[in-house]
């Protein structure tokens, strides 16, 4: 199978993407520094930086989404949520978010 380099540099342009997202959060202020911090806490290592980057269906978003955009609250209530393993239904969380602001 024969890959084209227009495909790879779409791919390298979405990861792009992610590290601006990524940039963006040096300069965030402490309510973001906060849920940084609680994605640190639940998750060791990479895998809270997979979750802060893929899509969640509770939050119907990425959370870094929600956090560039001054939703950090839809997802700190969700982080709550899974620390205290409570139970949780798909698009309920983040639905709000589209229609709030």
């Amino acid at each position: 199978m024969n890959v084209s380099a227009t495909y790879i540099d779409a791919g390298i342009q979405i990861l792009l993407r992610e590290v601006e997202k990524l940039e963006r959060l040096k300069d965030a202020g402490d309510d973001i520094r906060d849920v940084l911090a609680h994605v640190q806490r639940i998750w060791e290592g990479d895998r809270g930086w997979y979750w802060l980057l893929r899509y969640n269906a509770v939050l119907v978003a990425a959370p870094i989404d929600l956090l560039t955009s001054g939703y950090a609250q839809e997802v700190r209530q969700l982080l709550r949520r899974i620390e205290h393993n409570s139970h949780i239904r798909t698009g309920r969380i983040g639905a709000r978010h589209g229609s709030d602001r």
